[in-house]
């Protein structure tokens, strides 16, 4: 029996155009397995992924106030089988069902409505009720209840070990995904035509794939091809002002991975390549936007010490579209590249300190579009932290 258990705490403070807000972000996981068999010969696992992300908000700009509650509860029981034929082929398969229950609340004010005035200005001070107004919620962009969504994955696979070092496969997956939580409701400020928007389905698609993998000494390398049709899915919708489920779109494209790698040394790189288009409707054959043809990373790495490494990357990414320019008539957003280091050091067995920079050289650009409103990428960032393993 194995027993998984997590737990993910993220402050955001920020301030943008005349906005100024507050993200408390929880996550905790368990995660129960039961393995029986052999992995040389079968083996049956099963077990249930069980996960409670919330989001509390406070926010302000010049004329509104915002407070927020958000969670969701996760479900997913699961089971996996794997069987060994021949001592070269693999097959494997499994299924996952999910169901989730989101609780959204949020309360926005008129902020005169709330604050007292005071001269001069003390932003920093909570809101107080001002006495000559009675502060009722703001009816069209509160609300407080909740939904369900379920949904079924699965899969099958064969893996062929042609050889030591080379190896084929294939794979078909049926595919979902949620609406986040930000795409589920407004609570920001950002006003939509439903605030909780609890007919957003979520995304569902089939995925079949092939690839190979071969290692020659210290070089190795891979290669997918594959093709998604997904159903449902999600996009924000600028003249609707509403995430929407856009119809049916698919994506044709290939994971490339090379490697090389010594003792105290090694590089690598990773690219995709997609064709992301519509399926059907008004936009059949144009782009879906917010996907780029083509994105990757390289990374060189040292150890100069038994107990340390350092790491340097460069993550680029191509033009695309704008969110919301599903006829592909506007502007595309422009293409980047940003460099990072990062530092890892063993402390003593399963115990690590790492430090890391993205975004080395504070580059600025646009990590996403809306119909002519661009946002600002992450700049330069330092982050460090212990890793414990168990």
């Amino acid at each position: 029996m194995q027993l998984n258990a997590g737990l993910n705490m993220r402050n955001i403070d920020w301030e943008m155009s005349g906005m100024h807000g507050w993200n408390q972000q929880r996550g905790y996981s368990l995660s129960p397995k039961i393995m029986y068999g052999d992995e040389d010969d079968y083996s049956i696992s099963g077990g249930i992924d069980l996960l409670y992300d919330t989001l509390d908000f406070t926010g302000q700009n010049n004329v509104k106030i915002n407070y927020a509650e958000l969670n969701r509860l996760t479900t997913g029981p699961f089971l996996l089988a794997k069987k060994k034929f021949f001592d070269a082929l693999t097959f494997s398969a499994g299924a996952r069902y999910e169901r989730a229950r989101t609780d959204g609340k949020n309360l926005q004010y008129n902020k005169a409505d709330m604050i007292e005035v005071l001269e001069p200005p003390y932003p920093w001070l909570d809101p107080i009720p001002n006495p000559d107004y009675p502060a009722q919620p703001i009816k069209e962009a509160s609300f407080d209840d909740s939904f369900y969504k379920e949904g079924w994955s699965y899969e099958a696979a064969i893996l062929w070990e042609v050889t030591e070092n080379f190896s084929l496969w294939c794979r078909y997956n049926r595919v979902y995904r949620y609406p986040a939580l930000d795409e589920s409701a407004s609570y920001q400020g950002y006003p939509l035509e439903h605030p909780l928007n609890a007919g957003l389905e979520p995304e569902t698609g089939d995925n079949f794939e092939v690839g190979g993998k071969l290692r020659c000494g210290s070089w190795s390398g891979s290669a997918t091809l594959f093709y998604l049709m997904m159903d449902d899915e999600i996009s924000y919708d600028d003249q609707k002002k509403l995430n929407t489920n856009i119809g049916e779109t698919e994506r044709l494209g290939s994971d490339l991975q090379l490697a090389f790698e010594r003792d105290i040394y090694g590089a690598s790189c990773m690219t995709e390549l997609v064709a992301a288009k519509f399926r059907d409707g008004a936009n059949k054959g144009e782009h879906v936007p917010l996907v780029p043809d083509a994105h990757g990373v390289v990374t060189l790495w040292v150890e100069p010490l038994a107990d340390f490494r350092l790491t340097g990357n460069y993550t680029w990414v191509v033009t695309q579209y704008q969110g919301g320019d599903f006829s592909n008539k506007m502007r595309k957003i422009d293409g980047y590249g940003l460099f990072g280091v990062r530092a890892d050091l063993t402390l003593m067995d399963h115990l690590g300190l790492f430090v890391k920079v993205d975004n080395l050289l504070d580059q600025a650009y646009a990590s996403s579009a809306y119909t002519g409103a661009w946002y600002p990428g992450m700049g330069r960032a330092l982050y460090g932290g212990l890793t414990l393993e168990f």
